[in-house]
């Protein structure tokens, strides 16, 4: 289940959470419990979640140093003109300055290969705003805490995959967390994990079975009607990215957008897996327990 919290985390807190994100396993509950933990599978995927969570938690081991390996020493940005306490920050740092330019490469990268998806590359264009508005919070509250968020953004933008779809299946992602969809013996299946962003004030966890609904993926696989009495997910195709939507239970508060109001039964306090994500290459590491 989530971690529920307030919205003040200790640094001791946090601490545990970081330690929990590294030995977390996708697994199996001996009886569905929750819609969107229902209907578990027999089999388990063991996914680690610097691996599932495109290095959220990331460590220096994750990426190669940067700084020396040929890329320019300082950042996507004039080091003379800064005022700023990240900038500053950052043009200190050789590591952070090198991580800095390779996110601007890498980024640019990605949006020339979606230059014909407009959804897509607004999309990329709204996470990259989102990692630079959560710098100064990175850099406030730990002392690695910028590096490692330059470090989860560069992993993320580096595992993106431009390659068209022609369905759901596989793996989603955004700098935060993501989930896959496969088909297992069993059925469809869909598990993944998510977390707020630098103080790891919630957690999200999805491990369920579903089904296809046309071009739509929902879960559990009685999803779909209005009176579904059951926390339940839909995932639908937006060009080369998808959308999540979590419902409630059928008489629950919904949103403008069709989500739900309430708070999820699968995530912490005021955490929720809804959102857009994009596609994501297949992870080596993935094993399938019992194949």
């Amino acid at each position: 289940a989530g971690s529920s919290s307030d919205h003040r985390v200790s640094p001791d807190l946090r601490m545990r959470r970081e330690r929990r994100f590294r030995k977390l396993r996708l697994r199996r509950a001996p009886a569905p419990s929750r819609a969107c933990r229902c209907s578990q599978r027999s089999d388990r995927v063991t996914t680690s979640i610097p691996s599932l969570l495109l290095g959220l938690v990331a460590a220096s081991t994750i990426l190669p140093t940067t700084a020396g390996s040929g890329h320019a020493a300082g950042p996507a940005f004039d080091c003379a003109s800064v005022r700023g306490e990240v900038e500053i920050a950052i043009c200190r740092s050789p590591r952070i300055a090198a991580l800095d330019v390779e996110i601007a490469t890498v980024y640019r990268q990605v949006m020339t290969a979606w230059k014909d998806d407009a959804i897509a590359r607004d999309e990329l264009r709204r996470l990259q705003r989102a990692f630079l508005d959560h710098r100064p919070d990175a850099l406030a509250h730990h002392d690695d805490g910028l590096e490692h968020l330059h470090e989860a953004q560069l992993k993320f933008l580096r595992s993106i995959d431009p390659t068209p779809r022609h369905d759901v299946q596989g793996r989603w992602g955004t700098p935060y967390g993501g989930f896959q969809i496969r088909r297992d013996p069993q059925g469809w299946a869909v598990w993944g994990a998510t977390a707020e962003p630098v103080r790891f004030r919630w957690i999200c966890e999805i491990d369920a079975l579903g089904r296809l609904d046309g071009a739509d993926f929902v879960s559990p696989p009685g999803a779909g009607a209005t009176d579904f009495p059951e926390w339940s997910l839909r995932v639908e195709r937006l060009g080369a990215v998808v959308r999540l939507t979590e419902f409630g239970p059928a008489g629950t508060t919904t949103l403008p957008d069709g989500s739900s109001a309430e708070q999820r039964p699968h995530c912490g306090h005021n955490g929720r897996f809804d959102g857009v994500y994009l596609p994501q290459i297949p992870d080596p590491t993935q094993r399938v327990e019992g194949r």
